[in-house]
């Protein structure tokens, strides 16, 4: 990995060339050992934003858990009725997706930017997207699909305040 890093004219670090060109500039600030300076990490956790990231994220750990430890309750909270056979298993994967949904978002909350968070978030509305269309054509507009759709709502408007959030400068958002 060294020398094919080398052999491109990229140092070690990501800080500029080894081949005597320009070096580039460094997005996020050291801290004296390389590392990432804990300012540059994450959303801030005096914003307003950040904490409904993270109670996102909560909700889908926990539904996560839920279809893991009680698949046929999960199924119910759904919308659809648990099956039987080996389709049930289908609920334990339903589970890991929620589950793995709510701790990708809990970790980009506390290691990216707001602009990563929000298109996560963004590209991610297609799951509850995907879920009105399932549990509507399973049993029409129901309760549980207006449950979906809502989920779906309150992650585009959250893409759309993080997205929105990621364009203000430092100094537009303190006034």
């Amino acid at each position: 990995m060294v020398l094919w890093l080398r052999a491109r004219g990229r140092p070690l670090d990501g800080a500029g060339a080894v081949n005597g060109s320009q070096p580039r500039p460094r997005k996020h600030a050291p801290n004296g050992a390389g590392a990432v300076s804990a300012a540059s990490r994450g959303l801030a956790a005096q914003e307003p934003s950040t904490w409904f990231v993270l109670a996102l994220s909560a909700i889908f750990v926990a539904l996560g858990v839920l279809f893991l430890l009680a698949p046929r309750l999960g199924a119910a909270v759904f919308g659809l009725p648990a099956p039987e056979g080996e389709a049930f298993f289908y609920l334990p994967a339903i589970g890991l997706r929620d589950l793995a949904f709510g701790l990708y978002l809990f970790a980009l909350a506390r290691l990216s930017h707001a602009r990563a968070v929000g298109t996560i978030l963004g590209i991610t509305t297609l799951i509850p997207a995907g879920d009105v269309i399932v549990v509507a054509l399973a049993h029409g507009w129901t309760l549980h699909v207006l449950l979906h759709a809502f989920s779906g709502l309150v992650m585009a408007a959250g893409s759309a305040w993080l997205l929105a959030r990621s364009h203000v400068s430092p100094e537009q958002s303190s006034s």
